[in-house]
């Protein structure tokens, strides 16, 4: 069965919650947004793409509705300025993958996870930015192809549209560790209780122990896996659920304390965000989302298995196809 939680009980992703407190410090400083050059886009790079064509499922045909829109977020696994690595590869996976699914029509929005351990066609990218060969690999792999900035954002954007049945996405937002720690610390920490044992990883944080966590624990906290539990992406999935349970719990307070020094906020941050979309449009996404309903959290059932080296999650085809079907798609009329 396909996982799926509604607002009101359940958990929501590191992504989303994180992101969306990025939007709120937006709010503050659009002006600002829109004329900087850095890693922020200028104007909307991306066009909406939904039901322009048709995709078979099961000799079924389909096309995307066009009353939705989409937006990839990705959670990159390393820390400092997002720069280019100036060659064809670089060393940012992306450790946490959503997609949110904004219905226009319904006046609702759902969030789709996808297991960055997930086994999945993904763009191997030479000198130049030329394809080279297409493999079979965690899906995380995908950014890490290209110079780690536009080139590996859209490099994973194909990597998840070919995952979910040659469906298109409209946009994407990625940010790395850093933005996380400095957005823990602008709201002056997180309490949570301590789910497992990370005395070899960091002794601060104990088994057991409720604590409000820095922003540099934070990191530790939804990031480690080698070493804590069971090692696998699953366990550590539970930590960022349980972190974002009560992250957003605890924002609107930590929200309405800071709300002064966003601007600032704002600022520091920014450099550690890369995204295809203006502030403007951010803006008028988000509070498109503050104002509609939450269907739930998705994502495909599958089979997480030790590989070679590393852990390897493969998802139900049945399972994918029904999730993009109800989530992306309408029947092609005749």
């Amino acid at each position: 069965m396909n996982l799926r939680i509604r607002k009101e009980v359940g958990i929501f992703l590191v992504a989303f919650a994180v992101i969306g407190f990025i939007f709120l410090i937006a709010y503050e400083a659009i002006d600002y947004w829109d004329k900087t050059t850095n890693t922020l886009a200028s104007s909307d790079n991306s066009q909406t793409t939904t039901g322009s064509s048709v995709i078979k499922i099961d000799g079924v045909s389909y096309t995307q509705k066009e009353h939705i829109t989409t937006m990839l977020l990705l959670g990159i696994d390393n820390t400092g300025e997002m720069v280019s690595s100036g060659s064809y590869i670089n060393d940012g996976q992306s450790d946490f993958i959503t997609v949110i699914v904004l219905d226009e029509d319904e006046d609702t929005y759902a969030l789709l996870q996808i297991n960055r351990d997930t086994m999945t066609e993904v763009r191997q990218l030479g000198v130049g930015g030329n394809v080279v060969k297409t493999t079979v690999m965690q899906i995380a792999l995908s950014h890490s192809y290209g110079g780690g900035m536009e080139d590996s954002c859209e490099n994973s954007i194909i990597a998840v549209e070919n995952f979910l049945c040659g469906i298109s996405l409209d946009h994407y937002l990625a940010m790395n560790m850093t933005a996380v720690e400095l957005l823990v610390d602008y709201v002056g920490g997180v309490t949570v209780t301590i789910l497992d044992d990370f005395s070899e990883v960091d002794e601060t944080l104990i088994e057991g122990e409720t604590m409000t966590l820095s922003g540099s624990q934070v990191v530790t906290y939804i990031r480690a896996r080698k070493n804590v539990g069971d090692q696998t992406n699953l366990t550590r999935m539970t930590r960022q659920q349980q972190f974002i349970s009560e992250l957003l719990e605890q924002l609107p307070d930590l929200w309405e304390a800071n709300q002064s020094s966003a601007f600032s906020m704002f600022y520091e941050v920014s450099s550690y965000i890369l995204t295809d979309m203006t502030a403007q449009s951010l803006s008028n996404f988000f509070d498109e989302i503050c104002g509609y309903d939450c269907t739930g959290i998705y994502s495909p059932d599958g089979e997480l298995v030790l590989g070679d080296e590393y852990y390897e999650y493969y998802a139900d085809e049945d399972s994918v196809k029904e999730l993009v079907i109800e989530l992306f798609l309408e029947p092609l009329s005749e």
